[in-house]
């Protein structure tokens, strides 16, 4: 088969562009959001359970300090989490404000992380 008859080569000028992979298949966006939100409370949750246990070994799980520590990263996991979402719903409403969005999961987070502290 000839090459040049089978259209453009992904990459190639004038090929449309694929991402950067030439054989994408589209998920459909719930499963995308899925994905990405796993992936950021993976790398939210993650990072904060590892700086919560380096904190109560560092200061103490009763030192009156770790309590603000604990919600700062609550906070920082809100941040991580509502980036990683506002980025890919974004697509769909182009509208979206970035900063009210991470706002708002902060806005989540952080009593989340103050009730798992409290029930502790």
């Amino acid at each position: 088969m000839n090459p040049s008859s089978t259209g453009p080569v992904a990459g190639a000028r004038g090929a449309p562009r694929t991402g950067g992979y030439v054989h994408s298949v589209a998920l459909p966006f719930p499963v995308r959001f899925a994905i990405v939100n796993a992936g950021a409370e993976l790398v939210g949750l993650g990072g904060v359970g590892a700086l919560s246990a380096w904190a109560a070994l560092s200061i103490g799980p009763d030192a009156p300090a770790f309590a603000p520590v604990v919600i700062a990263l609550g906070a920082l996991e809100g941040a991580v989490v509502g980036a990683a979402q506002a980025r890919l719903v974004r697509e769909k409403v182009p509208s979206l404000r970035t900063r009210a969005w991470v706002g708002a999961t902060i806005v989540g987070a952080v009593p989340a992380v103050i009730v798992a502290r409290a029930t502790r």
